[in-house]
């Protein structure tokens, strides 16, 4: 973002960078804690039912 990119610009270039899935963002814990805030391919990328 210090270079001009917006947040979403910025957010999917460290993603890229480091080379992660957005999903690995969350710990299993926080996607369990809170089904509401994340559908089934978050639970499918932890192996969570």
């Amino acid at each position: 973002m210090a270079r001009g990119l917006s947040y979403p610009a910025a957010h999917a270039a460290s993603l890229q960078k480091y080379g992660v899935s957005q999903c690995s963002v969350y710990h299993p814990s926080v996607v369990a804690a809170l089904p509401q805030w994340f559908n089934k391919n978050w639970r499918n990328y932890w192996g969570m039912q």
